[in-house]
């Protein structure tokens, strides 16, 4: 006989309960491994710190990279017209990086001719300004009027020419330029230090 505390549970029950934890078992495994397609374990999942470190090293390292490459390529023509030295009415050409750069500067007016070269150190880059000093050398020829010491009253005219060095400070003030030097002759009269002067128009091809 039974007692009262027991209760006998039909074998159809047992049946049903055993399918149903089979059922909850395989839908797991089936999330599980939804989950593991969806979000792959990687290798940052394991030893997080190392990677981005790893990650920030090479993003740095390309950002350096990219930064050189664009400074080196960073190279400015200039064009212009300026009066005054070497020539009277000259023509400018030169190229200029980041740091440095060299202009040349040809021009004639009348019986004034001349040519002029600067190697130039970049001292103040900004968007419409910039100054730069250079080491530069000229070389100018012009006729010169001089009395005949046999006819007082004939003027005669005899070709000088001048080769100077010197050093030179510039300001460029968007297209406008501006430049003074101070040069000795190194062949020519007059072997005392002149001042030099350019003014003119002068525009950055960036």
């Amino acid at each position: 006989s039974q007692t009262d505390t027991e209760k006998t549970i039909p074998i159809d029950s047992i049946t049903t309960l055993a399918a149903l934890d089979n059922t909850t078992d395989n839908s797991a495994d089936n999330t599980a491994v939804s989950n593991k397609r969806r979000y792959p374990i990687t290798t940052g999942d394991i030893w997080p710190s190392r990677n981005r470190g790893r990650a920030g090293k090479r993003t740095l390292r390309q950002r350096s990279n990219t930064q050189i490459t664009t400074e080196a390529e960073n190279i400015e023509i200039l064009l212009g017209a300026t009066i005054l030295s070497p020539g009277g009415i000259n023509v400018s050409l030169g190229f200029q990086g980041n740091d440095y750069g060299i202009r040349a500067s040809v021009g004639k007016k009348d019986d004034l001719k001349g040519i002029q070269l600067n190697f130039c150190r970049n001292l103040i880059k900004q968007k419409y300004f910039e100054s730069n000093f250079s080491i530069g050398m000229g070389y100018t020829t012009e006729s010169v009027d001089r009395k005949s010491y046999f006819y007082w009253d004939n003027e005669q005219k005899y070709q000088q020419s001048i080769l100077y060095l010197g050093m030179f400070l510039n300001i460029h003030v968007s297209v406008l330029f501006a430049e003074i030097g101070w040069t000795t002759n190194v062949v020519g009269v007059d072997p005392a230090p002149h001042f030099r002067y350019q003014l003119g128009c002068i525009y950055i091809f960036k």
